[in-house]
């Protein structure tokens, strides 16, 4: 399960079996509604 803690801290989720990543950019970190990257074969 991700958690909201491990993504501030720029954890990056992935699988390369299905070539699916999830994860925080550096420049959402600390602000009010930061947003996450869903990345799924090479696209955002």
């Amino acid at each position: 399960m991700i958690t909201i803690a491990e993504l501030k801290t720029g954890v990056i989720f992935g699988d390369n079996d299905t070539d699916e990543y999830v994860y925080m950019p550096a420049s959402e970190i600390g602000v009010e509604n930061p947003l996450c990257v869903y990345e799924n074969n090479g696209t955002r």
